[in-house]
C-alpha cells in the first residue's frame, strides 16, 4: 500500500475506534476456540446466503449507512454486497464479524480469504488487509486483487499478507478493503465472503481412457489436494468431453464450484485395440533398481515441433477498433485490447483467453472491426524456417458457427487474410483447434516477406455481424505433418533422503533431431526404495509416435533416517523462534503449541516462527520458508531464528565432534543466498560458519553438510554436552537482502558428507599475449565443505573476453560434482600493450581491442534550440535604456513597463509545441558591474499563462518560466527585480578559488523592495548561459569545463547540467534555486583508474560535474558493479530529470537514502519500476541489459529519442543477441537505430552485472556536451 492510501486507512481506522470500543464493552472479545484435531477449522463467514457482517465505509454508497445489498445482481440466488465510488477519490470499507475481536492463528499457515468478486467493467483493482481495528502498527501489508465483468472465485492465501508474522493474529478484528492508488472504481460487487483453514491448491491428475465411437465416462468427483497437502473427494461437472468419434488426446475442463483451482482430465480415444483386454498381469522389470513413488503422468506422445508463441494467456502487444454498426468489445483499461477472459468459460488449459465479442447496432448499413496481434513484441519475427508450417490456435463460440478473418503481415504492411468459412473450418461452441498452412497465405499474397513477418491479423467477415468467440494458444508451428524424432534427453539429477522417493520432473528438456530444443512429458517407473544412502539410476519413458525413447535419472540419497543421532525437524512440529530489527523484515508467523493454541512468550508477547511454505516440498513434506526484505529505517539491521533440537532442553552432542555435521536441505529462489549459521547452548553461541563458506545454494534442492569441527572450535567442544538450538542469522549488521531460501530435513549426522563449495582457480594474463586467449589448465582447485581443496579434472567451456581489468569468467564440467565448475581470468595492463586485430585461443573467439559496445556520442542541439533567437514564438521587447541606479552605481536598471509584456505576449505567436517568450535585451553599460531587470510582480507569477521571459546582458542570458513564484512568495510587492550581477571568489576556500580561477562568477536572484526573494524548486527550473570566452588550451579540451554552485560556507558543488556550448560560445546549465555560480576548470581524478585508460577520461569528466562519486578521496573503484539505485541516481542526474518533487512508494527504499529522490523521479516518469511487492531492490546489481533499457527510457522522456526509433535490431550487429531477454530487445534496437549503441560483430553480454567504469563511459557518452 502507498504512503497517501496506507495513511488514509489509519485515519479511517482512527474513525471507527469509538464505535469498536463501544461494540466490544457491549459484545466482549471472542477469541476462536481451536481445535487440536487434523480435522479443518469452521469457515468465519463475512456474509453469503446468511450474513455475518458489520461493516463501515467511506467515500462509498450507502443505504441506512451501511454497504447496500443489491436484489438485482445475486450469487447463488443471494443478492451481493454493491460497493459504488462517490467521489472519484480514495475510497474504504471495512468488514468485522459483528465488531468482534476474533483469533485466527490457527487460519493463518494454510487459511486464505475467499470471495467471490464482479465488477461493472471488469478489471478493477482492489486491495485488502488485516487490521485489529484500533492501531494502525497492527495491519498487514496489503494483497491486491482484480475483477471481471462476470463473477469470480477469489482466494488469497493469509501468509501472503505482508507483515503477517508480526500481526496479532489473536486480536484480528477487522477486514480493510481499499482502491489501489491511481485506479479508479466504477462499482463491483462481493459474495460469499469468508476465512478458511484451508483452500483447494490442485487436484490429483485425472488421466481415462475409451475406445474410439464410446462416449468417455467422466467421473462425477476428483480428489482436490488442499493447502495443508490433505485431500478430500469434491463434485465436478465437465464441459468439452469428447464425443468418441475420433481418435487423439482430448483435455476437458471440470468445473468446481466455489474455488479458484480448476481441475482437468487428460482423456485418450483409442481403437479397442488400443485400449487392451486389461487382463494382462504386468511382467516383472529385468532389473530391479530402487523406483520413484510418483502419481500418475501424462503419457500424451511428445510433438518436437518447433513453435513461436504470439499468445497463451499471457496479455501481448496488439491494437484494436471498430465502427460503424459493428461495436468490438475492448478492454477497459487499455481501450485498444481485445479482454482476456478468465472466467471458466473463457479458459482453456488453465490460461485465460483473448475474447473477441461484437455487437451489431441498428445503423448505419456498414461496419467494421479489425486488429493486429504483435507477432514478437512489435519486432519482426523471420518464418522462413515456419514455411511448410502452419499459423494454428484454438477457438471457441457462444454459438457456434461463427465466422472471421485471420493472417498475417510483414513490415512493408503486405498482409494475407482467409475467412475460416473460406477455408472451410467451422467454429463450434467446443474448444477445437484449426491449423491453417502457411503456404495459403503466401499463395494469396506473392509478396508477402516471411522473413519479416510482425503482426497477426483478425478481422470481421463480411458475413459475421454480432457474434462472440474466445482466442488462445495462438502460434506458428513448424511442419506439423511429421513429427520429428528426440535426439537426444538431458540428463537428470534429483537429491533425496532415504526412506523419501524423489521428486522427478514430469518433463524434460530434449533436443530433436534437427537441433531444436523443447520439453516432452515423462513417465517414470513406479516402485519403492530408497532405504540406503548412495546414488542410484531411475528409468522413465517418452511416449512418442515415432516408438518410446527411455530416459534415465540419477537420484542421489544422502542420508538413511536410521543413521541419524538426532533429527532436528522434518515438519512444522519443532519448537523454534524468529525476529527482525532495523532495516529487515522477515517473513514470520505466530507460533503454535502441539494442541493448536498460539505461544506467547513470558512476557505475554506472541512467539514467532518461520512459515511452513505448503508450495514448496522435499520428500513430500513441506518446506520452511525464510524470507529477508530490506525495508526503509536505520542503516542497521538484524534477523534471526533458532530451531531447537529438543523443544530447549540439552542435546550432548559430544560424540559427534570428530566426524558428525549439521545437515540440511536448501533451496534458494535466485541461488547464491548467505547467512550464518550458528550451533547455540543456554549459555550463548558454541560457534558461527557463513554459509557461502560451507555450501553452494542454487535454486535447486542440494544438501548442505557443516562438519562439526568446521562449526565448533576446539576450545568450545566441551559445551556440545548441552547443545540446544541451531540458529540462522544475517551475516552482518548491513546484511544481505532480499533474500528467500527453503530449508528441510535438518539433522545431527554421525558422518559429513564431503561437497564441493566452489571453485577457485583465478588466472591473470598480461595485456602484452593478447589477442592470443589463455589456455585453460585441464584441471581446477575444488573447495569442500572441510576446508580442504584439491585439484580435479574440468571440461572447459568455450573462452570468452568480455572486460579488461576485471575478471572475465569461464564455465565447465567437473567429471562426479554436480556443481558447475568456474574460473576466472584478468587481463592486466593497458591496452595499448597488447597488439590488435583477432586471434582465437582454446577455441575462442578473438579478443576485441575496444570494450564491447560502445556508446556514440548523441547529436547535441545547439544554444539556439535551447534559448531564445527570434524564431516563432519568441518576441524581443522594444529596446530599453538602462539608467544606474541611485542606490548602486554599480549596477544598471531597466524598467519594463506592463504595457510592453503584455503586447509581446500576444505577439510573440508560439507554433504547435512552443511556448511564448518575451525576450529583453538589455544594452551594454560601462562602468557596471551587474544589471537590474525591474518587471511587474505578475511577471513571474503566473500573469502570463506558460510563458517565459528570457533576459540577456553582456554578462549572459536568463530564461525563466513566467510562474516561477507563487503569489504569496512575493509578500505584497508591486515590482520584483532580476539581477544578474559579476561576483568573485573571494570569501571561498582556496580549493575553489584555485579550480575557478579568473573565470566568470555570476550571481543571479531575485528581489523586491531591496529585500531577496528565496527561491528553490525541483518542478522549475531556470535556464543560464553565462558569457565566457575560453582560452586555446580549454577550447582544446571544452568538455572540461566545468559550472560550480558556489554555497555560503565556502564549499563549491558541481552542476551536473553545466557544460559549454561551442555553438553559442558559452557555457550553459539549469538551475533549481538563485545564487553564486562560476565557470571552472574540471581536474577530478582518482588513483585506482590504472588500466582503465579507456575509461578515465569519462569517470573523470562526470565527476568533475558531480555525476559520479568516489568511493573514497581517491578511489573510484572501477571494477565493482553498480547498482540499481545507484545506476538509477547516476541516469538521473545525468540527463537532469529530478523535476517535480515525488514520493519512493517502495518499501525498501529508505526516504533517508541519497537516491531516494532519484529513484521517485524515474518511477514518476515510468523510467525505473519496482520488482513487485512494493519493492525495489536498490542494492542488486544491474544487468548491462537493464541499464540499456533504463537508459532508452530516460533518452526518451528528456526528448533525446523518440518511441520506436528503430523497429529490429540487425543481424550480426552483436554475437551474443540471442541472449536478450525479450524486454530488452526494443531498447537496444531504439539506442542502436538512433546510433548509440555501435556494434562490429562484438559482444554486449546482456546478463553481466555492469561495472562502475562502464556505467561512466555510457552515461558520458550520452551527456550533452
Amino acid at each position: 500500500m502507498n504512503s497517501t492510501a496506507s495513511s488514509r486507512v489509519k485515519r479511517f481506522t482512527y474513525m471507527i475506534k469509538l464505535l469498536l470500543c463501544t461494540a466490544i464493552v457491549l459484545a466482549g472479545a471472542v477469541p476462536l476456540s481451536l481445535s487440536a484435531s487434523a480435522q479443518p477449522l469452521p469457515d468465519l463467514v463475512f456474509f453469503g446466503e446468511n450474513p455475518n457482517t458489520s461493516h463501515w465505509g467511506v467515500e462509498v454508497q450507502k443505504e441506512n449507512d451501511l454497504l447496500p445489498f443489491d436484489a438485482s445482481v445475486a450469487f447463488n440466488g443471494h443478492p451481493a454486497h454493491r460497493v459504488t465510488n462517490v467521489s472519484g477519490g480514495w475510497w474504504g470499507i471495512g468488514m468485522t464479524l459483528q465488531w468482534t475481536t476474533r483469533d485466527i492463528s490457527g487460519y493463518i499457515p494454510y487459511g486464505a480469504l475467499e470471495f467471490e468478486l464482479k465488477g461493472s467493467r471488469g478489471g478493477e483493482l482492489l486491495q485488502f488487509s488485516l487490521s485489529d481495528g484500533r492501531s494502525p502498527a497492527a495491519e498487514t501489508g496489503s494483497v491486491p486483487a482484480e475483477a471481471s465483468a462476470s463473477w469470480n472465485h477469489v482466494t488469497i492465501p493469509l501468509a501472503q499478507f505482508p507483515q503477517i508474522g508480526s500481526f496479532p493474529a489473536s486480536a484480528w478484528n477487522t477486514l480493510l478493503i481499499t482502491k489501489v492508488n491511481g485506479e479508479d472504481l466504477n462499482t463491483l460487487w462481493l459474495s460469499d465472503m469468508k476465512f478458511t483453514s484451508r483452500y483447494i491448491t490442485g487436484y490429483e491428475p485425472l488421466i481415462l481412457t475409451a475406445p474410439q465411437g464410446t462416449v468417455p465416462a467422466m467421473p462425477s468427483v476428483v480428489t482436490a489436494v488442499y493447502s495443508d497437502s490433505t485431500t478430500t473427494e469434491v463434485p465436478v461437472t465437465w464441459s468439452g468431453v469428447p464425443d468418441g468419434s475420433a481418435a487423439g488426446a482430448f483435455t476437458v475442463q471440470g468445473h468446481v464450484a466455489g474455488v479458484s483451482v480448476q481441475p482437468t482430465a487428460e482423456v485418450t480415444v483409442g481403437t479397442e485395440a488400443d485400449q487392451g483386454t486389461g487382463s494382462e498381469e504386468p511382467q516383472p522389470a529385468q532389473e530391479t533398481p530402487p523406483a520413484v513413488e510418483t502419481p500418475s503422468l501424462e503419457t500424451v506422445p511428445s510433438s518436437g515441433q518447433q513453435e513461436h508463441v504470439v499468445f497463451e494467456g499471457v496479455r501481448t502487444d496488439q491494437y484494436f477498433g471498430s465502427g460503424g454498426s459493428l461495436k468490438l468489445e475492448t478492454d477497459l483499461v487499455s481501450t485498444s485490447s481485445l479482454p482476456v477472459d478468465s472466467t471458466v468459460e473463457g479458459t482453456y488449459n488453465g490460461q485465460p483467453s483473448y475474447k473477441i465479442a461484437v455487437t451489431k447496432l441498428a445503423d448505419p448499413n456498414w461496419g467494421y472491426w479489425n486488429g493486429v496481434l504483435a507477432a514478437d513484441g512489435w519486432t519482426s519475427y523471420s518464418l522462413e524456417a515456419f514455411r511448410e508450417g502452419t499459423l494454428e490456435f484454438y477457438v471457441k463460440g457462444a454459438a457456434g458457427g461463427e465466422d472471421f478473418v485471420i493472417g498475417i503481415m510483414d513490415t512493408n504492411d503486405v498482409k494475407s487474410v482467409l475467412s475460416l468459412s473460406g477455408l472451410a473450418q467451422t467454429v463450434t461452441t467446443d474448444w477445437s483447434l484449426i491449423r491453417i498452412p502457411l503456404s495459403r497465405f503466401t499463395e494469396q499474397a506473392p509478396d508477402l516477406d516471411l522473413s519479416i513477418i510482425d503482426k497477426v491479423v483478425l478481422e470481421n467477415a463480411s458475413t459475421q455481424g454480432e457474434m462472440s468467440v474466445w482466442l488462445n494458444r495462438i502460434k506458428f508451428t513448424q511442419n506439423p505433418a511429421a513429427e520429428l524424432e528426440i535426439a537426444s534427453v538431458d540428463p537428470v539429477k534429483a537429491v533425496t533422503v532415504a526412506g523419501l522417493p524423489p521428486e522427478l520432473p514430469q518433463e524434460v528438456p530434449v533436443t530433436y533431431e534437427n537441433g531444436t530444443t523443447g520439453t516432452a512429458n515423462v513417465s517414470w517407473e513406479a516402485g519403492d526404495g530408497y532405504r540406503v544412502r548412495g546414488r542410484y539410476t531411475v528409468r522413465g519413458t517418452i511416449l512418442q509416435d515415432t516408438g518410446p525413447v527411455p530416459v534415465t535419472a540419477e537420484v542421489t540419497v544422502v542420508r538413511a533416517l536410521s543413521d541419524e543421532p538426532h533429527v532436528i525437524f522434518l515438519d512444522k512440529k519443532k519448537a523454534q523462534w524468529a525476529s527482525a530489527e532495523g532495516h529487515f523484515s522477515l517473513g514470520m508467523e505466530q507460533a503454535l503449541d502441539d494442541q493448536g493454541m498460539p505461544v506467547t512468550n513470558e512476557q505475554g508477547n506472541p512467539v514467532m516462527t518461520l512459515p511452513i511454505d505448503p508450495q514448496v516440498t522435499f520428500g513430500g513434506l513441506p518446506a520452511y520458508r525464510l524470507q529477508v526484505t530490506r525495508i526503509p529505517g536505520p542503516n542497521w539491521g538484524y534477523w534471526g531464528t533458532g530451531l531447537t533440537m529438543d523443544n530447549w532442553n540439552p542435546v550432548d552432542l559430544e560424540a559427534l565432534y570428530e566426524r558428525g555435521s549439521l545437515d540440511f536441505m536448501i533451496k534458494g529462489l535466485a541461488g547464491g543466498e548467505s547467512f550464518s549459521v550458528v550451533l547455540t547452548d543456554r549459555a550463548g553461541a558454541l560457534g558461527t560458519v557463513k554459509l557461502s563458506d560451507v555450501a553452494a545454494v542454487t535454486t535447486g534442492w542440494r544438501q548442505v553438510s557443516i562438519p562439526l569441527k568446521r562449526l565448533v572450535p576446539v576450545s568450545s567442544a566441551h559445551r556440545l554436552k548441552e547443545s540446544t538450538a541451531v540458529t540462522l542469522t544475517s551475516d552482518t549488521g548491513t546484511g544481505a537482502a532480499p533474500l528467500t531460501v527453503w530449508l528441510s530435513d535438518m539433522r545431527l549426522a554421525s558422518e559429513a558428507s564431503r561437497e564441493v563449495v566452489r571453485f577457485g582457480t583465478k588466472l591473470t594474463v598480461p595485456a602484452s599475449q593478447l589477442p592470443q586467449l589463455p589456455e585453460l589448465p585441464a584441471t581446477a582447485e575444488a573447495v569442500y565443505n572441510d576446508g580442504t581443496a584439491e585439484q580435479v579434472p574440468v571440461a572447459w567451456d568455450a573462452v570468452t573476453f568480455s572486460s579488461w581489468g576485471y575478471p572475465n569468467p569461464v564455465q565447465g564440467t567437473a567429471q562426479g560434482i554436480d556443481l558447475p565448475a568456474t574460473l576466472q581470468f584478468t587481463v592486466e595492463g593497458s591496452r595499448s600493450s597488447g597488439s590488435s586485430g583477432s586471434g582465437s585461443g582454446s577455441g575462442s573467439a578473438g579478443m576485441p581491442e575496444e570494450p564491447e559496445a560502445p556508446i556514440a556520442a548523441p547529436v547535441v542541439p545547439a544554444a539556439s534550440s535551447l534559448y531564445p533567437n527570434g524564431a516563432a514564438g519568441t518576441y524581443t521587447l522594444p529596446a530599453l535604456k538602462p539608467a544606474v541606479d541611485p542606490a548602486d552605481a554599480l549596477l544598471a536598471v531597466v524598467n519594463v513597463q506592463p504595457g510592453a509584456l503584455k503586447e509581446g505576449y500576444k505577439a510573440a505567436a508560439p507554433g504547435p509545441g512552443q511556448r511564448p517568450v518575451m525576450h529583453i535585451k538589455v544594452p551594454y553599460m560601462s562602468g557596471v558591474t551587474g544589471y537590474a531587470v525591474e518587471l511587474p510582480a505578475g511577471t513571474v507569477s503566473g500573469a502570463y499563462p506558460d510563458a517565459e521571459l528570457s533576459v540577456t546582458t553582456d554578462l549572459g542570458r536568463v530564461v525563466l518560466p513566467a510562474d516561477l513564484l507563487n503569489p504569496d512568495q512575493l509578500n505584497g510587492a508591486a515590482a520584483i527585480r532580476l539581477v544578474i550581477r559579476r561576483s568573485d571568489t573571494a570569501d571561498m576556500k582556496k580549493t575553489v578559488r584555485e579550480q575557478v580561477g579568473g573565470r566568470t562568477v555570476l550571481d543571479i536572484h531575485l528581489e523586491a523592495d531591496g529585500v531577496i526573494l528565496p527561491w528553490e524548486s525541483r518542478e522549475k527550473r531556470v535556464l543560464v548561459s553565462p558569457d565566457y570566452a575560453p582560452t586555446d588550451e580549454e577550447l582544446e579540451h571544452p568538455e572540461r569545463l566545468v559550472i560550480l554552485y558556489l554555497g555560503e560556507d565556502g564549499e563549491a558543488e558541481p552542476v551536473p547540467s553545466g557544460r559549454y556550448d561551442r555553438t553559442g560560445g558559452r557555457m550553459i546549465f539549469s538551475a533549481g534555486h538563485f545564487s553564486r555560480y562560476a565557470v571552472a576548470w574540471g581536474s577530478r581524478t582518482f588513483g585506482d583508474l590504472a588500466g582503465y585508460g579507456w575509461a578515465q577520461e569519462a569517470v573523470e569528466l562526470l565527476a568533475s560535474r558531480g555525476i559520479v562519486q568516489g568511493t573514497g578521496p581517491t578511489e573510484f573503484a572501477p571494477g565493482r558493479g553498480v547498482t540499481r539505485a545507484e545506476f538509477v541516481s547516476l541516469l538521473v542526474r545525468t540527463l537532469d530529470l529530478a523535476g517535480l518533487p515525488a514520493e519512493a512508494d517502495f518499501r525498501d527504499v529508505d526516504p533517508s537514502s541519497p537516491h531516494y529522490q532519484a529513484i521517485a523521479a524515474a518511477a514518476r516518469l515510468g523510467i525505473a519500476g519496482g520488482i513487485g511487492g512494493g519493492l525495489f531492490a536498490p542494492d542488486a546489481p544491474v544487468s548491462r541489459q537493464d541499464v540499456i533499457v533504463l537508459t532508452e527510457r530516460a533518452l526518451e522522456r528528456a526528448g533525446r529519442l523518440h518511441a520506436g526509433a528503430a523497429d529490429s535490431l540487425p543481424s550480426g550487429v552483436f554475437r551474443d543477441a540471442e541472449d536478450l531477454a525479450g524486454y530488452a530487445v526494443p531498447a537496444v534496437s531504439a539506442l542502436y537505430g538512433a546510433g548509440l549503441i555501435e556494434g562490429a560483430g562484438g559482444l554486449l553480454r546482456p546478463e553481466a552485472e555492469m561495472s562502475r567504469a562502464e556505467a561512466a563511459v555510457l552515461l558520458n557518452r550520452i551527456y550533452p556536451y
